[in-house]
């Protein structure tokens, strides 16, 4: 957009061919670009044009646009303007938070409050969270400790293993930049900006949130993948145009610089406009190669205790909305019948098919600075397995370029090892089968290896 100006503005006063694009000679007559007109004008030329690319930078795989990237990226939600610190005086004053059902601490002095460091650990706090010297002290291991993607990956990033090479894209809210993945992104484009303008003025906490998680230098999965990464209104029709869009490019690009796969903390909503959209989307990304992880993936989310050994798979269990969930149902079947049992509820025998990734208990990329983390405590979401998860794959396909989703999903679910509930009315249930990123890296070069 120039000076309010679209290019389908453009389009309607200028396409005297109608054709879909303006000629030179009638994109010379328009006073105002800020660019030099070469030749004809269309959509991707234009859009090009506006971030200071040539077209031939732009028909090239994405890394070609590393340069302009951070500049294109909206600011970091700096809070222009007065939020109030509100202090507590219990901690049932602390408002339960829009995500994942914890207490949510931001813009919040709890420094009064004789908490435990698990109550601590199990709210949502950042830098705008006023803390005690003593909370602080407390909070400074797990938090560090959070930060450890876990399972064994960063044993993995010692061998070299780190998703070098490899493009992982990411459908979510709008990025800001941070110090943990600034560096990643290659790519990024907005959807849905005329409809919404407002809604990529500034970064969103969801965005830095999961791409650090896949790829955050110090929080992710793959530090060193690529990011290929589109903005989009949350919506079935923006959603779509983002993973057609992938598939778009993967067209112009080298089989080796490929984009794999799609990263989308969402779950699509079959009740929506446009749902047919979403799923002819999708099936196009299935048809020509690229994966696609999103919050209704054949996947669960593990809880973890943060504070101890975050590679250790005994420190693991059911996420937590999934026990919450259960628990109410069997809460809810026991005031009709006393007699219920906690198997009539819940047997865990699904669960073998279902392999579990690291959920809850997280630090990750603030939205507020390039420097800073918020933790979120007792509950991550199904939002944070994904993109973990995108980034096993990017591990994946570094060291065995030619894995395709299926054996990726075989090869994961067969080298998983059991995860029981630990505690509470399903304990010694089994929660799933929890990923094991070593063996899973082992058996797939391992295959590579008897191939040859």
């Amino acid at each position: 957009m120039v000076d309010g100006i679209n290019f389908k503005q453009l389009l309607a006063q200028f396409d005297t061919n109608k054709d879909g694009k303006i000629s030179k000679q009638e994109a010379e007559k328009i006073g105002f670009l800020p660019f030099k007109v070469e030749g004809d004008l269309t959509e991707e030329v234009f859009n090009m044009k506006i971030k200071g690319l040539s077209i031939e930078e732009s028909e090239k795989e994405p890394a070609t646009l590393k340069q302009s990237v951070k500049n294109t990226l909206p600011p970091c939600c700096a809070f222009p303007y007065e939020v109030p610190i509100k202090k507590v005086s219990s901690l049932e004053e602390i408002p339960v938070g829009t995500h994942g059902g914890i207490r949510d601490a931001l813009f919040t002095d709890i420094s009064s409050l004789k908490l435990t460091k698990e109550q601590l650990l199990d709210l949502c706090i950042d830098d705008t969270t006023v803390l005690s010297d003593e909370q602080k002290a407390m909070l400074k291991e797990p938090f560090e400790n959070m930060k450890n993607p876990g399972l064994g990956i960063r044993d993995l990033h010692e061998q070299g293993i780190t998703g070098k090479g490899v493009k992982i894209a990411i459908v979510d809210q709008s990025l800001s930049p941070h110090n943990e993945y600034s560096d990643r992104i290659v790519f990024y484009e907005e959807h849905g900006k005329e409809e919404k303008p407002d809604f990529f003025k500034e970064g969103s906490f969801h965005g830095p949130s999961v791409t650090s998680i896949a790829v955050g230098e110090n929080v992710g999965v793959a530090p060193d993948a690529d990011v290929v990464y589109f903005a989009a209104t949350t919506d079935n029709k923006n959603y779509a145009e983002a993973i057609n869009r992938v598939v778009e490019l993967n067209k112009k690009l080298p089989d080796n610089e490929k984009i794999p796969v799609i990263s989308i903390s969402w779950g699509f909503n079959p009740n929506g406009d446009d749902y047919n959209l979403i799923q002819e989307a999708v099936q196009n990304a299935k048809e020509n190669g690229v994966y696609i992880v999103y919050s209704g993936s054949d996947i669960l989310g593990a809880n973890r205790n943060p504070q101890a050994d975050a590679d250790n798979p005994e420190n693991y269990t059911m996420g937590a909305f999934l026990t919450d969930r259960y628990e109410s149902r069997y809460k809810d079947a026991l005031e009709k019948n006393p007699d219920t049992k906690p198997e009539d509820i819940y047997d865990g025998d699904y669960a073998r098919e279902y392999l579990l990734v690291p959920m809850d208990h997280r630090t990750v990329a603030d939205l507020k600075s390039e420097d800073g983390y918020r933790f979120d405590g007792n509950d991550g979401g199904m939002s944070w397995a994904v993109p973990w998860y995108a980034g096993m794959y990017a591990l994946a396909k570094q060291v065995r370029p030619d894995i395709t989703p299926e054996e990726f999903e075989k090869a994961a679910l067969d080298t998983a090892t059991e995860c029981r509930v630990k505690d509470g009315v399903f304990k010694g249930k089994l929660a799933g089968m929890l990923i094991n990123p070593k063996a899973l890296i082992e058996n797939i070069t391992s295959e590579k290896q008897d191939s040859n």
